[in-house]
Parts: C-alpha cells; sequence; structure tokens
C-alpha cells in the first residue's frame, strides 16, 4: 500500500484515497468537514490526533486498523474492514458511539457491543438493569402454544430465562438492557470504548433445546457498522429468520406469561429472505429493510447446535440507521381569512431532541404577516410560527396567539393542514377559544370566529383531552398504564406506585359514560363492552392525584 498522509488540510500525494493507499492521519481529520468517508488499505491514526467518522459516514479499510491517537464512530456511521484476518490495534482511545430510541419507562433495548472488552459497569451503567438470555432455560409457554396451535413463541413457561446480568459483554451476544421504569420516554446515550473493535469472525454459541420452537437465540451485531440480515442467514444454516423487538407496547397484565407483566408477541417483527413483516401491534413503521445496525440486538430460533457466525463479508457502509427512532409527530394549524386571500400556518412537532422552552435549529419565530397565527411557550412567552416540543403526551397544552392587521371584523377560520406521525394521527386535536369559552374538535371541523384589527396573544390553546376532563398530575403518574387499547371489553389498568381510587370515563364532549370506584389496587379493570364503539377519555384518579388517558371501544 502507498502511504497517504492527512496534514490537517491536504493529502499528501494530492487526490482523496482509495483502496490502495495506506492512509495515515497526522492531524485531525471529521469526514463531515474535512472531505467525505474514507476507503484504504490500511489506516493509522497517529498519536495526539483524532480521526472522526461522523454520522452516515464511513470508513472502508481493506486490511489493519492502528490507533496511536482517537478514533470517533459517531452514531449511525460505519467503519468496515474486509479482510476477516486483518487487525484493530488500539494504543489511544476508540469511542463507538450509539443512540437508543426514546424508551418509555419498563422498555428495553436488545442490544450487543461492537468492542472486544466491554462490560456492564462500563457502557451500561446508566441503564437500570441488563438480563441475558439462557436458552437452556426456555420452554414455550403452554397457554400460548395452545393458543396458538404450534405457531412461533417467544413467551417462557416459568420466567427463568433471563437473568440479571453484571460481567463482560460478550460479542455477537445480545442483552436485554432495560431503563429506569421512572420518568418520561429517555433515550440511551451510550459510548462503546473498553478493548478494540471486533473484526473478522466473530462465532456465538448457539443452544439448541431440541425444538427449533423451544431454541430461542438472542445475539447482536458485533462491529462498529450495520451488517446485512440476508447475508447473516445465508451464512448460518440453522437460521432461518431474524426477529426484532420494536418495544411499542409496555408490558401488560392481560398478556399470556409468567410474570404479573408480560410483553406482547405483537411487538416482534420477522426478517427472512423473502422479506419482512411489520410487528403486529404497529403499522408498517417497523417493517424491516434487511439491515441490522451497531450493536442492534436480535433473536433467531436455532435448528441445530452448530455456532451462529458473523463475518466481514456482512458488514455494510450504509443504512446504519434501523435503531428506529420514534416518528416525529407533527401539526400544521391554519387560519383562513374568509373574504381576503390572505392565511397562516404554524407548525407544532413533538420531537425526542427537544425541549418545551427554546431550542435552537427547532424553534422559529413568526413572521409580521397580515394575518398570523403562531405559538407560545408554557408560560405564554414568545409568538413562534414553528415550535418544538418532547415527545408527544395527550395531556400537552399548547396556548395558541392570532394576529391580524386588516382594519374591519371579519371572520377567519381554523383547520387542520396537515398532520404527521403515529401519535397524532390517532389523536383528536382540540381547539379551546380562551375569549369565546369554545372547544371545537379540530379533527372532525373546522372554527370559525370573529376577530377585529390586533394582536390576540394566549387566545386559544391546543390539547389532546377535552378541558373538562384534563388532570393536572400528568408528570406524577406517567407510569400508569392500559391494556388492550384499543379494546373490545375489559381495559386493564396498572398504576406501578400509587392506589387507584376511581376510573370515570368520558366520551369526547367531556359527558360522563361510566365511574367505578376501587379500593386498595394498584391494578383494576373496568367494562366497556356496553359502550360504543368510539373513542373515550378513562379519568384515572389516585391517591397521588389523578391523569386522563385516551382509549379507544372497537
Amino acid at each position: 500500500c502507498a502511504v497517504k498522509t492527512w496534514d490537517g488540510s491536504n493529502w499528501n500525494p494530492a487526490g482523496n484515497p482509495t483502496a490502495t493507499d495506506h492512509v495515515v492521519i497526522s492531524d485531525d481529520y471529521d469526514t463531515a468537514t474535512d472531505g467525505g468517508s474514507i476507503t484504504a488499505c490500511e489506516v493509522t491514526v497517529d498519536a495526539s490526533t483524532t480521526l472522526t467518522i461522523s454520522a452516515d459516514d464511513f470508513l472502508s479499510v481493506a486490511n489493519n486498523i492502528t490507533v496511536d491517537g482517537t478514533l470517533n464512530v459517531a452514531h449511525t456511521a460505519n467503519v468496515v474492514q474486509i479482510d476477516d484476518a486483518a487487525t484493530v490495534t488500539n494504543n489511544g482511545t476508540i469511542n463507538v458511539y450509539v443512540d437508543t430510541p426514546a424508551l418509555d419507562g419498563r422498555d428495553f433495548m436488545l442490544m450487543g457491543s461492537p468492542m472486544t472488552t466491554e462490560t456492564r459497569a462500563g457502557v451500561f451503567d446508566g441503564a437500570m438493569r441488563i438480563r441475558n438470555h439462557l436458552t437452556e432455560n426456555f420452554s414455550p409457554n403452554t397457554e400460548v402454544m395452545e393458543a396458538s396451535n404450534g405457531a412461533g413463541v417467544w413467551v417462557d413457561e416459568e420466567g427463568d430465562d433471563w437473568l440479571v446480568y453484571e460481567a463482560g459483554i460478550n460479542p455477537g451476544e445480545g442483552y436485554m438492557v432495560m431503563r429506569d421504569i421512572v420518568g418520561p420516554a429517555t433515550a440511551l446515550n451510550l459510548n462503546f470504548t473498553q478493548g478494540t473493535l471486533n473484526n473478522g469472525v466473530i462465532t456465538y454459541a448457539a443452544e439448541y433445546n431440541g425444538t427449533q420452537n423451544a431454541s430461542p437465540n438472542i445475539i447482536a451485531n458485533p462491529y462498529a457498522s450495520a451488517i446485512s440480515a440476508t447475508d447473516f442467514i445465508n451464512a448460518n444454516d440453522n437460521v432461518d429468520a431474524v426477529y426484532f423487538w420494536e418495544h411499542i407496547t409496555a408490558p401488560n397484565s392481560g398478556t399470556p406469561g409468567p410474570y404479573g407483566l408480560d410483553y406482547t408477541m405483537e411487538d416482534i417483527s420477522i426478517f427472512n429472505l423473502t422479506g419482512g413483516t411489520s410487528a403486529a401491534g404497529s403499522d408498517a413503521g417497523t417493517l424491516p429493510n434487511g439491515i441490522i445496525s451497531t450493536g442492534q440486538g436480535f433473536g433467531v430460533k436455532a435448528s441445530n447446535a452448530e455456532p451462529i457466525t458473523f463475518n466481514n463479508s456482512m458488514r455494510l457502509t450504509s443504512g446504519n440507521t434501523t435503531l428506529r427512532k420514534r416518528d416525529i409527530d407533527r401539526i400544521w394549524l391554519n387560519v383562513q381569512s374568509n373574504g381576503y386571500e390572505l392565511n397562516s400556518t404554524a407548525l407544532i412537532g413533538f420531537i425526542q431532541e427537544a425541549t418545551d422552552g427554546i431550542d435552537i435549529g427547532y424553534d422559529a419565530k413568526r413572521l409580521a404577516t397580515n394575518v398570523a397565527l403562531y405559538s407560545h411557550l408554557d408560560d405564554g412567552s414568545n409568538q413562534l410560527g414553528i415550535q418544538s416540543r418532547g415527545v408527544f403526551s395527550e395531556n400537552m397544552k399548547i396556548p395558541m396567539g392570532f394576529a391580524t392587521l386588516i382594519d374591519e371584523q371579519i371572520n377567519y377560520t381554523i383547520s387542520i393542514e396537515n398532520i404527521e406521525g403515529l401519535n397524532l394521527e390517532s389523536a383528536t386535536v382540540y381547539l379551546i377559544d380562551n375569549q369565546e369559552e369554545t372547544i371545537t374538535n379540530l379533527s372532525n371541523e373546522d372554527y370559525t370566529f370573529g376577530s377585529e384589527k390586533g394582536i390576540f396573544d394566549n387566545r386559544f390553546t391546543i390539547q389532546f383531552v377535552p378541558e373538562v376532563i384534563l388532570g393536572t398530575d400528568a408528570s406524577v403518574l406517567e407510569n400508569i398504564a392500559i391494556y388492550p387499547n384499543p379494546t373490545q371489553s375489559i381495559l386493564s389498568i396498572v398504576s406501578p406506585k400509587f392506589m387507584v381510587t376511581n376510573v370515570t370515563v368520558y366520551d369526547i364532549i367531556g359527558r360522563v359514560v361510566m365511574s367505578q370506584n376501587f379500593e386498595n389496587s394498584k391494578k383494576v379493570a373496568i367494562d366497556l363492552s356496553e359502550l360504543n364503539s368510539a373513542i373515550y377519555f378513562a379519568e384515572i384518579n389516585t391517591e397521588a392525584g389523578k391523569m386522563t388517558k385516551r382509549i379507544i371501544k372497537e
């Protein structure tokens, strides 16, 4: 390989490196700002220098990598080696960053490690609990087997197949990584640092319990790059499909299983050589695309005890994005002046990375147009044409303002211009006119009002539960869960911390349709079988306060 050196400004000799070059990084290089992805025969990162592979970029190396300085691999970046016998020598620092989707309380990810000697106390120190899977302890759940007539089962009979784990993270093995059970949905921002990058042939000792259905193994992509699920299946004769956990539904007391609260198999998507199927509990948003991201864990049903193998031929330089993040929920609200061709649109987005304050790059002031509809922060400040909020919750309230330079008193109409995202598309949008003291279901009809010239801050409020039944204690009670939803009859309610004292159900215009009191129970159930198929709101009263959940009666 011919040596080609980066000096901080230029390549020497001139020209971008190719697969025949031994690339030497003698000054800091970032693929996002200094020339893009790198293809090389061999790579050396000199001491006191940093090579950064930024998001969606790649480092593709035929042979060895030597790190005497620092190698940073961003979330969704890829580092690929071609030769299975190539080495990665780490005499400095290697950081591989992986961000999970936002996880609700009790939710988990299946994760592995792209580094050779990572530990539970290292990269997963911020997780509440880590579990590893013992296939030898697994036996298909009898209740599920009988109900499904022998279909594929991932539910254990005794509940002893997942054990708390505190040791080293084995390359190729997948682990259940659980976040804390309290607090809002939060991502785990992981930094793998211990050892060096996994490369070449990685084997996992598959366990086989006599039948394929009784032999679930939890494994993980061991590389700092995406891999092809198709190539993985083709390389392993004892694997006919891969199974992904899509973390959609909270654990449910009504789901068959050995625990008080069990996860549902409807949150599992499948991919094989024919293609993929979405998780039954979602729409096409969980359809696997045949790519497995850095460190992403997944399940296989082994058909024998042959070792499961990963190798460099499976690795990819793109597509490292299948650790799915929540859809961005967005709503565009429009105001139209009746009689004039003047209108204005306000955008509100619900985004994992945003806060309820001002976020640079996510919030923008309204324009000084003749007619304007805009939103405020919770304290009524700012006039925002675009506003970002945190992850969507139906208990949110968003204050809105309106301004017009039209001199005469005329009518205006507010409507939903567009709506995106799974949460918002299934939500009901209400507009409160604080001046007229009216509530309008914007999901069903537009709202027309009269106004003279002026600026009217905080005139409106957008919310997703009717005003008459909004609770004020949602932050305290945010881990209350209801199952199943939608439901045809019985609705179970689980309050992990506080006793439930009453559940009152309202229709969409705020009328009480049923109410039931309870004593000394954190887990209750109500029967909705007599109600018509529609959207309702369950006000859950506890000893610590109340909150409202939107429910769908089928």
